[in-house]
Order: C-alpha cells, then sequence, then structure tokens
C-alpha cells in the first residue's frame, strides 16, 4: 500500500491545474451514490491513463468522471 501511496504522489505531482466543468446530477442505483457528472477531458484522461499504468489489473473500471455529493446513508425509499 505505501509503494501505491507514493506513485500516486508522484502521478498527482506530474499533474498540471486544470479545470472541470460540471454537468448533471446523476446516480448509481446499485450503491445509492448520487454525484455530478464532470464532463471529460484531455487532462482528465491523461490522469486516469497514467493511474491505469500504476495500478495495472486493479483499476480495470469503467471511468465515470464525477464528485459524490451523497453515499449509500440515502434511505432507499426516498432514494429515487
Amino acid at each position: 500500500l505505501l509503494i501505491y501511496k507514493t506513485n500516486l504522489r508522484s502521478v498527482a505531482a506530474k499533474a498540471i491545474p486544470f479545470e472541470v466543468e460540471l454537468d448533471s446530477f446523476d446516480f448509481f442505483k446499485k450503491n445509492r451514490v448520487v454525484f455530478i457528472r464532470v464532463l471529460a477531458n484531455q487532462a482528465l484522461q491523461e490522469m486516469y491513463k497514467a493511474f491505469q499504468i500504476l495500478m495495472g489489473s486493479n483499476l480495470n473500471q469503467r471511468y465515470i468522471p464525477h464528485f459524490t455529493i451523497g453515499y449509500r446513508k440515502i434511505e432507499e425509499d426516498i432514494f429515487e
């Protein structure tokens, strides 16, 4: 875990600051996560690729840039 933390810092240190644009609200129903979508851009894609290389097969999920605003503590009957 320590090596990942060190390597993550090195990837982050090389990143050039960039702006993100927020789009709309959405959710992951399975985990009851509410989030705001972040519009994809080249800087995000490059950072994600760098993390994929660093993490190897541990980062094979679908990439959905977002800001989480609610997570699991949202009661199921009011979630939707």
